[in-house]
């Protein structure tokens, strides 16, 4: 027993170090294909894991909620009040199987009534955040 729960100390270490790895990769990926510069404006995922494309998502669309409601962000579309956001995940075509993000993207932004326009083919979106 004391031999088993060794091992399973060990699997559960290594399985952190290795979760560790990859959310490091992530963000040194998000860093590579962004400019700060354009922040508000699209948001390129290419290379993501599943779930470090769906939490940076999450975190990128509050913020700019956060912005427009705060008047810290200035709509980007001609009315005064809607901002348009592009994500960019690709079409999926160095995936192995089938194509991850593009098809997450979409269901995540459905899952939460999102307004928006699929480019499911290129896996882009555009994504309309009104001020509130």
């Amino acid at each position: 027993m004391k031999r088993m729960k060794e091992k399973t100390d060990e699997i559960s270490a290594l399985q952190n170090e290795l979760n560790q790895v990859i959310s490091t990769s992530d963000q040194h990926i998000l860093g590579m294909f962004n400019n700060l510069d354009h922040e508000y404006d699209f948001l390129d995922m290419h290379g993501l894991t599943k779930v470090m494309c769906i939490k940076t998502l999450n975190e990128k669309l509050n913020d700019i909620q956060s912005q427009l409601n705060g008047n810290k962000l200035k709509p980007n579309f001609s009315d005064g009040k809607s901002h348009v956001f592009q994500i960019i995940c690709g079409a999926g075509n160095h995936s192995q199987g089938r194509a991850v993000l593009k098809y997450a993207v979409d269901s995540w932004l459905q899952k939460y009534g999102f307004d928006y326009y699929p480019d499911i083919t290129h896996g882009q979106f555009l994504v309309c955040l009104n001020k509130k």
